[in-house]
Parts: C-alpha cells; structure tokens; sequence
C-alpha cells in the first residue's frame, strides 16, 4: 500500500484545457449568483444551462483554486489528459456539495468540540473534499486519508503534497482488495462521492465501508444517480450491512450551491451502525 505524507452530465472529462489555466470555485458562484438574480432563472432548463455551465468551466481548468470562510484555501490541480480511463481526473459536483455540507455541519456547536478524529475518504479523485474537511478543521482531525488506485492516484498523492497539512495523506487502496481495505482500520468518519456508478463495484464498495467501519462510525455519501441497477443494489446491501441508511435533504448555508445540488440532482446519505 503506497503513502504519501504530506451527466445529466456535460461529459466535461473529455475535454482538455488551456494549459496552466485556473479556476476560482468562489469567484464563478458569484458570476452564477448574479446571473441567477437576473429576471427569467425561474425556468427550469434555463436554470440547468446556467449551472451546467459553471460546472463545465471549473472542470476545464488545470487547477481549481477555492477560498474558505475561515481564510483557508486549497488548490486543486486537476488531471485533463486526453483519454483517460478513470473519472478521478476532475472534481465532480457532488464533492463540492458534500465539502459545503459538512462544513456547515461541522461549524455547529456540538461538532466543534470533537477533537483527534480519523478520516477517510473513499474514492478521492483529485482528493478535494477530504483535503477541503482537513484544511477547514485542522483541529478536529489527528488522521485524514484520502484513497485513490491505479492512473488516478499520481494526481490524488501530487494534490496531497501541494496542500501539505499534519495527518493528510493518500494512500492506494482497491476496494477488491480485502487485505488492503483491512490494514487501512477502521475510522471514525468517512466520505464519498459519486462511487456508485458500476455495477460489478458495489458490492466491493460495501465490503470496504465495513471493513473500515467501527460500530461508531458516520459515512456521509453524496452521488447521482448514475447507473440505475448500481444505485438500487448499493441500497440493498447496504442497509444489510448497517442499521441507520437515511436519505438526508440537502441544505446548504451557500444558496447558490444549493440551487447547484438542487439542478444536477444531488443525493445526500447518512449511514451509521455497522451490523455484526
């Protein structure tokens, strides 16, 4: 196991970008909120375009660069290789909307008092959320790992190193794999997004929610619904593997990333209480 210290889609991973070119997250929403108060976004599909076309722009940048409330930042570089055989070379929307969520979440009073908890995420791409989670709350982790395998991993360990934090690390890990899912332990929190899209890897994914997971564990999960069959099986064999499945409402302190989640059909999960 490598470590490293430190749509309704636009089929936006296809296209290739001007070298070197970059992107503000902050800066487009502002560019959409004024659009969205402009009369006539009350429509529907115009409404999409709009969003599809902020989603279109931050994919097409070499490096997506994102500015905290609390004055952190991370800079994402993300992998616009002709051809590519994985979908881990961008950050997908569901990662921006599910970073959003728990930084409100984590904001709260109760959550602010948790300290030297472990983290992982699962199927990390870029690694933009859990890098997001570490920089936002460098307080309440003592270990975050984000996962990757195969051609996507080099970009996921170079992100780690250009956003270097205490406890951020990558890590290779195939959910196939039951001796690496196993040496990784167990974790108090774990996150992921748009990880259901084939059907031969569900039932791996949920093995290795398991094998990470302590009776205590929380898993927040965010995806579109991707692939029918893949969507309805996860659901399946996840609610045999833990108690607590609930589909959450998606609420967030950013109303233009809300109307983002609201226009590209973000799902939302809690699950908890991993079955003996």
């Amino acid at each position: 196991m490598a470590d490293e210290e430190a749509p309704p889609l636009a089929k936006r991973q296809a296209v290739v970008a001007r070298a070197g070119r970059s992107a503000s997250l902050s800066d487009g929403l502002q560019r959409l909120a004024e659009r969205l108060a402009k009369k006539g976004t009350e429509d529907g599909a115009r409404l999409d375009r709009l969003v599809n076309e902020l989603f279109f722009e931050l994919a097409n940048a070499d490096e997506v660069q994102v500015e905290f409330a609390g004055g952190q930042t991370a800079a994402i570089r993300q992998d616009l290789s002709p051809n590519l055989t994985h979908t881990g070379g961008i950050v997908w929307e569901t990662s921006y909307v599910l970073a959003q969520y728990l930084r409100d979440l984590f904001s709260t009073k109760e959550e602010k008092r948790k300290q030297d908890q472990t983290l992982l995420e699962l199927g990390a791409g870029c690694g933009y959320l859990s890098i997001a989670l570490r920089q936002c709350f460098p307080k309440r982790w003592c270990k975050v790992v984000t996962t990757e395998q195969g051609e996507a991993f080099a970009n996921l360990r170079e992100n780690v190193r250009r956003n270097a934090a205490t406890g951020l690390k990558a890590k290779v890990l195939d959910w196939t794999d039951q001796e690496g899912r196993s040496a990784l332990g167990t974790f108090d929190i774990i996150v992921a997004t748009d990880v259901i899209f084939s059907l031969d890897l569900v039932a791996p994914l949920v093995r290795t929610l398991r094998a990470c997971s302590s009776e205590s564990t929380i898993i927040y999960l965010s995806v579109q619904e991707r692939e029918a069959d893949a969507h309805a099986k996860f659901l399946t064999l996840i609610k045999k593997s833990f108690l607590e499945v609930e589909a959450l409402p998606v609420q967030l302190s950013d109303a233009v990333l809300q109307r983002c989640a609201e226009a590209q059909e973000c799902l939302l999960f809690r699950i908890a209480g991993k079955t003996r």
